[in-house]
């Protein structure tokens, strides 16, 4: 008997495999059946994904009526298969086959699973690459002498390099404790080193000001603000006291005379 999914048209499978990327958007959550890892999602969450996707591609999906139909075709063919999740938590664990679900009539409210793992090329490509890499470091022995020397100075400047950076971490930290001691002020020798920007951007400015945010700035001079009232209004109670004890002695000397 011929498999479903191996003799589905090209369309279907390029919806598949546009489900199962990261460019339509469908959160597809880990879990378990049977002991096997699988990748569950929700069928209204499917349909949502391919009518956003038809306002920018190609794809004929004109209204969530086409976009299950698409569904439909993909449970018929077992390109997914529905399940049932447990009322309770967010991970999916079936320890029983009895848990998957043999109605092949496409829901927006049931779960579903992907039996469909899409192209495998780019897997097996990773997997030689990563074979051929563990393979040429165990032969390093047997490498020319020209290659082997080739990859000691590569590696000898790419740990200069990363000496370089930490004592240029060093030396911009003790710039900016000297110059907080000194003068008060908070500056920085490359400020965008650490940012998340370009290897080049990261050298641009060469130095910067660290000067405080204008919120900060409110907030402080409105503690100032109040503090100043605060003494203001200390001193004027001084004063009233002043003023009520001198009154005091005034009237118990006139009662002395």
């Amino acid at each position: 008997m011929a498999d479903p999914i191996a003799t589905a048209p090209a369309e279907t499978r390029t919806l598949a495999d546009f489900l199962l990327s990261e460019a339509a958007g469908l959160k597809l959550r880990p879990g378990l059946l049977n002991g096997r890892r699988v990748e569950f999602f929700k069928g209204k969450h499917a349909v949502n994904a391919l009518v956003r996707a038809s306002a920018a591609t190609a794809f004929p999906i004109a209204d969530r009526a086409s976009g299950e139909r698409v569904l439909q075709d993909l449970v018929a063919r077992g390109f997914v298969c529905a399940v049932h999740k447990p009322e309770t938590g967010r991970t999916l664990s079936l320890p029983n086959a009895k848990d998957v679900d043999a109605q092949t009539t496409f829901s927006n409210d049931r779960f579903y699973i992907w039996i469909y793992r899409g192209s495998q090329v780019k897997r097996t490509l990773a997997g030689i690459g990563v074979v051929v890499l563990v393979l040429a470091g165990v032969m390093f022995p047997l490498w020319p002498a020209s290659l082997r020397l080739g990859v000691y100075y590569l590696s000898l400047g790419l740990l200069g390099v990363i000496g370089l950076f930490f004592l240029l971490t060093i030396v911009r930290l003790i710039i900016y404790l000297a110059l907080l001691l000194v003068t008060g002020q908070h500056g920085w020798l490359f400020p965008n080193l650490f940012a998340d920007v370009g290897i080049v951007d990261s050298f641009i400015p060469t130095w910067g000001w660290d000067v405080p945010s204008a919120k900060k700035s409110r907030a402080a001079g409105a503690g100032a603000s109040v503090k100043g009232a605060a003494d203001v209004m200390a001193a004027e109670a001084s004063a009233m006291v002043e003023d009520a004890d001198d009154a005091d002695d005034a009237g118990d000397a006139k009662k002395t005379l």
